[in-house]
C-alpha cells in the first residue's frame, strides 16, 4: 500500500524510520483516504471513536483492525516465545 510515511511529524523518530527501512508503511494522520483494499492492518488506540474517518473507512473497506493493546499483546507473546530477533511463529492476528 503506497501510504504517505512522515516518520518526521511521528513520535520516536528513529523507531519508525527504522519501520519504513524495513518495509513497514505508516501514516501518521488520521485520513480515511491514506487506506485502500492493499492495506493488511489498521493498528488503532481505544481512543478512537466510531465517527473517525480513518476508522469508518477501514470499515467500508473491510480492513483488519487491531486496538494498540491488543497487538502490543501479540508482539510480546511473541517475543517471549523465542529469545531471537528472527521468529519462527508468529501470532495470529484476530479477523
Amino acid at each position: 500500500m503506497p501510504a504517505r510515511s512522515s516518520p518526521l511529524r511521528c513520535q520516536s523518530q528513529r523507531r519508525v524510520t527504522e519501520l519504513i527501512r524495513c518495509g513497514a508503511q505508516i501514516s501518521c494522520g488520521q485520513a480515511g483516504d491514506l487506506l485502500n483494499k492493499q492495506t493488511d492492518l489498521v493498528v488503532r488506540s481505544a481512543a478512537i471513536k466510531s465517527d473517525n474517518s480513518e476508522y469508518a473507512a477501514a470499515v467500508e473497506l473491510g480492513l483488519r483492525q487491531v486496538k494498540y493493546a491488543e497487538l502490543l499483546g501479540m508482539v510480546m507473546a511473541d517475543s517471549s516465545a523465542s529469545p531471537s530477533r528472527e521468529r519462527t511463529a508468529k501470532a495470529p492476528l484476530p479477523p
